[in-house]
């Protein structure tokens, strides 16, 4: 009858042993362990860090193995996190992870990673004279506009509709709701008073409200700069060579055009633009043009030339140079 009863006893004892194991088998979820990486868009040729999360396995006892496109990358106890490189934009890069914990129970997951960009680029209109190479700078409180392109691909590596994607624009002063929405790719905005350099972010949501990419670039403001070129009456304007403090004269007649670098106007809107031009302190008569003659019947001697320039359409924008001329015509 002992013998019957010890037996007993072993029986419901493996019973309940094994019945332990699978429901610890049975309380994992369907993904127990994610993958995270930092970045909601990685850039192309850059290095990610991927880590992995767990509140139901023990990770840091685990046995972890990484492969970095279907290669061996990495394999040691406790290993919860690696970087990598990614490839050229639009390129795959798939990060897989084999787990074994210390009771044996095996995991895998993965994830495929595409670089992707935002490029983002701002449009001032101030103004530039003819043939000038560079690009159009925005003064203090002027209008720019910031352009959008961005090349987001799925996490199956086809490429995102820019078009049906939801541009979410903010500057320092937070959302702008009435420049955000579907397809809103383009972002006017003006720049500030004050020395501080704008930033001017973007989120980019797809269809079903995912947040697919951001981006944030730092605007500055340029100050104007007034330019003087030689005007000849067959070759025209010299743009080739701005005329900077001092002139030598060679003839007894020369003609020199102003023009207002990175005033917030328009070359359509020129006509708002004022000046004033002084000879050896004394304004000169009716010259409230771009464009004056300076002559001089002495062949020695030194004369200064100044020219005060106003934006009849912005209050306190103003510039002025001074030129010295060199009389020796002969």
């Amino acid at each position: 009858m002992y013998k019957k009863f010890f037996i007993s006893i072993l029986i419901i004892g493996f019973w309940f042993i094994g019945a332990t194991h699978s429901f610890a088998q049975s309380v994992f979820s369907e993904n127990p362990i994610t993958m995270n990486y930092a970045e909601n868009m990685p850039e192309p040729n850059t290095k990610i860090s991927i880590k992995l999360n767990s509140g139901e396995v023990a990770l840091n006892s685990a046995s972890i193995a990484w492969y970095v496109n279907g290669k061996l990358y990495k394999k040691e106890t406790g290993l919860t996190s690696i970087e990598t490189t990614l490839g050229e934009l639009g390129s795959s890069t798939t990060i897989s992870i084999d787990v074994k914990d210390v009771f044996g129970n095996t995991f895998s997951e993965s994830t495929t990673i595409t670089p992707g960009i935002i490029d983002m680029i701002w449009e001032s209109n101030s103004f530039t004279p003819p043939f000038y190479k560079g690009k159009a700078l925005p003064p203090r409180r002027s209008p720019i506009t910031v352009f959008a392109f961005p090349t987001i691909y799925n996490s199956d590596g086809s490429l995102l509709n820019p078009d049906r994607l939801t541009y979410e624009w903010s500057t320092r002063e937070g959302v702008n709701i009435n420049e955000s929405g579907f397809n809103k790719n383009s972002f006017p905005f003006q720049i500030g008073s004050i020395a501080i350099i704008s930033p001017i972010t973007l989120k980019l949501y797809s269809e079903q409200g995912q947040l697919v990419g951001s981006k944030t670039i730092f605007v500055d403001y340029y100050n104007p700069e007034l330019l003087l070129y030689m005007k000849d009456p067959l070759g025209g304007i010299f743009f080739n060579n701005a005329i900077k403090g001092t002139y030598q004269m060679t003839k007894s007649e020369v003609s020199l055009e102003a023009f207002p670098l990175f005033f917030d106007i328009s070359k359509n809107t020129l006509g708002e633009v004022t000046y004033e031009w002084k000879l050896n302190g004394y304004t000169i008569d009716n010259s409230v043009t771009s464009r004056i003659t300076f002559r001089s019947d002495e062949n020695k001697g030194t004369a200064r030339l100044d020219v005060l320039v106003k934006n009849d359409s912005r209050f306190f924008e103003t510039l002025k140079d001074s030129l010295l001329f060199k009389l020796n015509t002969q």
